[in-house]
């Protein structure tokens, strides 16, 4: 009797250590000390929050769900409403999410649930569970689009939640300090954020020297700013009266050389009279809407041309090229031309023209794009051109961004 209790004892005891591998991180094949995401991963799995495959491993790279997001985030931080649920586990979570305030029907759908989340929701799920959930007090510091490099690439809509989500030390960019909010986010990266959201003291801290600083508008004052309408609208309708504005309704690259551009003052004169016989330090050109229905590559082209223009005469001056503004869903529906589609095409070739030409890419396009991509229509009298109060957020943007 003694031998087959023992037996019995030895059988229990290798059944429970056979099973170890799956909720002990120390037990994955595939999650070592040596990885940045062993704390967490071995913490949220002894805590029943994140736990492996059949196999026994944990695959730290693969690509999370919608749904398994929402799930670690009901294990962690009211585990309660997952258990007394009679729905699916996938479905209970995501009800459980609703009734917390963590999303809403409108930002994430039950359609949703299945596919990979992106960062940028994976942001908004964070911020949203910081404010509803932990009810913390969130700080942004000034200066976070400088802080995240690709900000310009980041949809106006997401970007507070995301600003609240690194101030609060919840996420962080990658090496070169870019969000890349549309890229999934993997198991690893799941467990990390879980952590830091459950435990303040692994929360990481923004680092001070990198946010941009606010310039005043003084440091415009030897700037040429180069444009069309939109451009005289700035001078006219925003609080930035430093620059030195040379505007000209209709003007694009091509005639840019042989048009005569109006000033505030209310002379007129050409480009190149204006580079030759003034001294500027800075250069801010946008260009581009009014030549829409030519091809990208003779935009190009055109543009290059006045780059090396101004730097003929202007050696010292750094030139800034502004991104063009995106154009009204309405507009949009309207036109062949003016589409989102061709500003991002043209906003493309200006990003890779800054890089060719060592001039600086300002993306005051992402500053007045909705979720969709396009111009909100109470911006905006005709799809393109801002109404007057909006100038001024085009001058913040630029004093943050240059």
């Amino acid at each position: 009797m003694k031998v087959l209790k023992t037996i019995v004892m030895i059988l229990l005891f290798c059944l429970m250590t056979s099973l170890m591998p799956k909720i002990s991180a120390a037990g994955y094949p595939d999650v070592k000390l040596s990885d940045w995401y062993y704390e967490s991963v071995t913490n949220l799995s002894e805590s029943g929050v994140v736990d492996g495959y059949p196999d026994g491993s944990f695959y730290p790279e693969k690509t999370l769900t919608v749904a398994h997001f929402l799930k670690m985030i009901n294990a962690a931080l009211y585990p309660d409403m997952l258990m007394l649920s009679e729905l699916s586990w996938d479905h209970a979570a995501y009800s459980a999410a609703l009734e917390k305030g963590v999303i809403t029907v409108f930002n994430i759908t039950e359609d949703q649930l299945n596919q990979p989340i992106c960062r940028f929701n994976a942001a908004l799920i964070v911020s949203r569970v910081l404010d509803r959930v932990l009810e913390e007090d969130i700080i942004v510091p000034d200066g976070m689009a400088g802080y995240i490099k690709d900000s310009f690439a980041i949809p106006s809509y997401y970007k507070d939640y995301i600003y609240r989500s690194y101030a609060a030390g919840i996420l962080g960019g990658y090496d070169d300090d870019t969000f890349r909010g549309e890229e999934g986010l993997t198991r690893a990266e799941g467990a990390e954020i879980m952590h830091r959201l459950m435990d303040k003291s692994k929360r990481i801290t923004i680092d001070e020297a990198k946010l941009s600083v606010t310039v005043d508008d003084d440091w415009f004052a030897d700037a040429m700013f180069i444009g069309d309408s939109l451009t005289h609208g700035l001078s006219l309708y925003s609080d930035l009266k430093t620059p030195n504005y040379y505007y000209s309704t209709g003007v694009s690259l091509y005639s840019a050389g042989t048009t005569e551009f109006e000033t505030p003052s209310g002379s007129n004169c050409t480009l190149l009279d204006a580079l030759k016989n003034n001294r500027f330090g800075k250069v801010y050109i946008l260009l581009g809407i009014n030549q829409m229905g030519t091809s990208s590559e003779r935009y190009y082209a055109d543009y290059a041309s006045l780059i090396d223009l101004i730097r003929k005469y202007q050696k010292d001056a750094v030139i800034y090229l502004q991104s063009i503004l995106p154009v009204s869903k309405a507009k949009d529906s309207g036109s062949t031309v003016f589409t989102k589609n061709r500003v991002l095409l043209f906003n493309e070739t200006i990003e890779k023209l800054a890089a060719d030409k060592r001039a600086v890419y300002v993306d005051i396009h992402s500053a007045f794009i909705d979720q969709d991509g396009f111009l909100p229509a109470d911006e905006t009298w005709d799809g393109v051109h801002l109404n007057s109060d909006y100038y001024k957020r085009w001058a913040d943007y630029l004093r943050t961004h240059t």
